[in-house]
């Protein structure tokens, strides 16, 4: 798990320009949604603890409300591939579908799949 952490910790930091010209890092908003009330806390704590602004959903159909509503776009969405009443698999299908018709580059994010699953396929679908 720490590993994880530390790779989503890289791939969530954003590098913005000061205006003095040097770079720096500026925490990402993150859509954490997980059923399992332990993972989506372990992630959502451990990344609000490294600084970033982190929104939790208990299941596929919150996630998607949740990125829906949102009125500033998710820097990056971590999703679980087995939830409640919509799967991470058929949320993220839900959403590269509703940013291909809507052509909105700013509801475009980094998604990653997590899963407690260790079979192969459930790795190759995701």
């Amino acid at each position: 798990m720490a590993y994880f952490l530390h790779r989503l910790k890289a791939i969530c930091v954003i590098s913005v320009k000061k205006e003095e010209g040097g770079e720096e890092e500026q925490m990402a908003k993150i859509l954490v949604a997980d059923d399992d009330l332990f993972y989506r806390n372990l992630v959502a704590d451990s990344l609000v603890a490294m600084g970033h602004e982190v929104t939790k959903a208990a299941d596929g159909n919150e996630a998607l409300q949740e990125w829906l509503l949102s009125e500033q776009p998710f820097d990056c969405l971590v999703l679980d591939v087995y939830m409640d009443k919509i799967t991470g698999l058929d949320l993220l299908e839900k959403i590269r579908e509703i940013t291909a018709i809507t052509n909105d580059r700013k509801k475009r994010a980094p998604v990653i799949i997590m899963t407690s699953d260790e079979k192969v396929e459930t790795e190759l679908e995701a």
